[in-house]
């Protein structure tokens, strides 16, 4: 009964997560207007990973909701993140590398966005990105901003050891590293780890992290901490199609090798946990899901002889169990979906069982069959361990994963361990998750 109550009561919740969280993430914030007034207020704060073109802001909790873009304001402030209107330089070659080109110098287009300023001082770094995985970043000199260049291309490399081939390589150009030198010039360990520098986020941080350090007389202010994980979670749905089969000595006694078992669907919900790898663009992720889990089965089989002399046996499981899934996925951006393969482990510790078993004997001599009924049991441990492997797509906050689920061999019931019986629980599942 508590976990039907459990069920209905984390539905309900997530089904109103979407309004929940649009309603509570509004915070402290304030807007600079074109003519240079600041106006203070409450922002919906996105978090943007992606840089926003418009803005949801009211100026009392009970007000309604205002749009903002970027021709209507100068800047917004947001959980200590400043976002500032800019006219800038885009380098709009193709980056992902089934578009890639062969030219090395930049395309350049011009584009009116909000800069997110990651560092605010006498050198400063602000950043920009159309796409997850493809970021812009931006420095200040002469009151004016300064594109760090960077772009991918591809090369063709003959090989002829074994004949002519030629050999698609990824090419970069680093005009970034050359602009830094002239931009941070007054520190010499800029230089020296220059080597190391990616052009990302976390290893341009580093970079003005050492030039403050050269530095430390000077104000500066790092809005945007240089962060190597994201912990991400939210609540999901589980629905699979599981199947139940045993295997061992197919001795008339072994009634669940014997038996050929039915299952019913199961739906049900739970809650994940992820930690994204946020130095290898999102590409990485571990995680943990808590899933309420539950086994419906009825296994069968017949020693049929005639309709006044047949053995019948049925078996009915009804398990409920909790899942504890641990997975690694690999992600990859397609457009504005993410696509992942991902592998895992289960395990399935039982709460509680309810397996009886029924034999039906009819014999000639009797006008009716005899029927009895016993507990028996399925499984002599409480823990059913497999493994996971699947395919999943997403977009924005909200992720499905189709996925199957390898159940390894557990021993069957102790009085017929001798017979070498096991079992297994193998399923089809589908996930949909909610990540806030």
């Amino acid at each position: 009964m508590f976990f039907k109550y459990l069920i209905c009561l984390s539905a309900v919740s997530f089904l109103r997560i979407p309004n929940i969280y649009s309603q509570t993430n509004f915070v402290n914030g304030s807007i600079v207007t074109v003519q240079g007034d600041t106006i203070q207020g409450y922002i919906n704060n996105r978090e943007w990973d992606v840089s926003p073109i418009s803005i949801e802001f009211k100026k009392n909790a009970d007000e309604r909701v205002q749009v903002y873009t970027i021709a209507d304001i100068a800047s917004f402030d947001v959980n200590s993140t400043r976002y500032l209107t800019a006219e800038v330089d885009i380098e709009t070659s193709p980056y992902l590398i089934e578009k890639m080109d062969t030219i090395a110098s930049f395309s350049i287009t011009k584009a009116k966005v909000f800069l997110k300023e990651l560092v605010a001082g006498n050198k400063s770094l602000y950043r920009y990105s159309e796409k997850n995985d493809h970021p812009f970043f931006y420095v200040q000199a002469n009151g004016r901003f300064e594109l760090l260049k960077h772009k991918r291309y591809f090369q063709y490399h003959l090989a002829t050891t074994h004949g002519y081939s030629a050999t698609k390589v990824i090419m970069e150009n680093k005009a970034y590293l050359s602009q830094i030198v002239r931009y941070l010039n007054d520190c010499m360990d800029v230089n020296r780890n220059l080597q190391y520098t990616r052009y990302d986020q976390n290893s341009l941080l580093k970079l003005f992290e050492i030039y403050y350090k050269c530095h430390p007389s000077e104000n500066v202010v790092v809005r945007v901490k240089n962060t190597n994980f994201k912990f991400e979670m939210g609540p999901l749905l589980y629905f699979s199609n599981p199947s139940l089969t045993f295997s061992g000595a197919n001795f008339s006694r072994n009634y669940p090798v014997r038996s050929i078992f039915s299952t019913s669907s199961v739906t049900s919900i739970g809650f994940s946990a992820d930690l994204v790898f946020m130095n290898a663009k999102r590409k990485f992720t571990i995680g943990n899901e808590l899933i309420y889990n539950y086994l419906k089965s009825t296994g069968t089989y017949t020693v049929f002889v005639t309709n006044d002399d047949y053995d019948k046996y049925t078996t009915q499981a009804d398990i409920s169990m909790l899942r504890l899934n641990s997975i690694f996925r690999v992600s990859k951006n397609v457009g504005k979906v993410e696509i992942s393969a991902l592998a895992g482990f289960l395990m399935n510790f039982s709460l509680s069982e309810k397996i009886e078993k029924i034999d039906e004997i009819k014999r000639p001599s009797s006008t009716v069959p005899t029927i009895t009924t016993n507990k028996v049991e399925l499984f002599n441990s409480s823990l059913n361990t497999g493994i996971i492997s699947g395919l999943g797509v997403g977009y924005k906050q909200i992720r499905l994963d189709a996925r199957y689920e390898l159940g390894l061999a557990m021993n069957g019931p102790s009085d017929l361990r001798d017979l070498g019986t096991t079992g297994k629980i193998n399923s089809i599942a589908f996930v949909l998750a909610y990540k806030w």
